[in-house]
């Protein structure tokens, strides 16, 4: 049966985002809650009209990180998970910078991006924040890259059928180019991007962009 994980980190107390996940559980279709201790157990009813099967989530909230384990059969684990998650409030989860992120990108960028913005924060690794995100094209297609505090992302939804990224630090990026903003030492200033896909001559190019804040 298959099983993910996904990690979210609070800027809540441990008893604090306990009682939250315990607060939105039961009001979330269809969702039985079976075990209130940490970690949580809740358990999701089959729905035949929604096409989704019967899940299992298992949730614990330990030193500032959240973890949701989702079983069940089908593809609906990340949804469910999601709709769990994403029910806590905005102030309470860190969403290492993707908010920022998505500030800075066009009204247009984020629309033909969304495909590969949907759930990115579940690829980042632990300690990763996002500093820039912008849309590219890849053989007439929209694709995102994404640059981190710890690598450069390149997510394309049809590389495979989940969208994940795709880490191509060293294959992908010819020069990248950070500016500090000393302002604030945590956060990279306006970026240069020139990018090509070295490996994939037939991969066609890259819209590049300039300079970014």
């Amino acid at each position: 049966m298959p099983t993910l994980t996904f990690t979210r980190h609070s800027q809540a107390t441990d008893q604090q985002t306990h009682d939250a996940l315990l607060q939105i559980l039961p009001i979330i279709q269809d969702v039985s809650v079976v075990a209130t201790g940490n970690p949580i157990k809740a358990v999701r009813r089959r729905n035949v009209l929604k096409n989704r099967w019967a899940m299992t989530a298992t949730i614990e909230v330990a030193n500032g990180v959240i973890t949701a384990t989702i079983e069940g059969q089908g593809s609906m684990q990340a949804a469910f998970a999601e709709e769990i998650l994403g029910e806590l409030p905005r102030n309470m989860v860190d969403d290492r910078g993707l908010s920022a992120a998505l500030e800075r990108m066009s009204r247009s960028e984020r629309f033909f991006s969304a495909a590969e913005l949907n759930r990115l924060q579940d690829e980042l690794r632990p300690l990763e924040d996002v500093r820039l995100m912008a849309a590219c094209a890849v053989d007439r297609d929209v694709a995102l890259i994404v640059v981190t505090s710890q690598r450069v992302l390149l997510k394309d939804k049809r590389f495979d059928f989940e969208g994940k990224a795709l880490d191509r630090f060293g294959k992908l990026v010819v020069q990248i180019v950070g500016v500090p903003d000393h302002g604030d030492p945590g956060s990279l200033g306006p970026l240069d991007c020139q990018l090509d896909l070295l490996h994939r001559k037939d991969y066609g190019q890259f819209l590049q962009r300039g300079t970014h804040r």
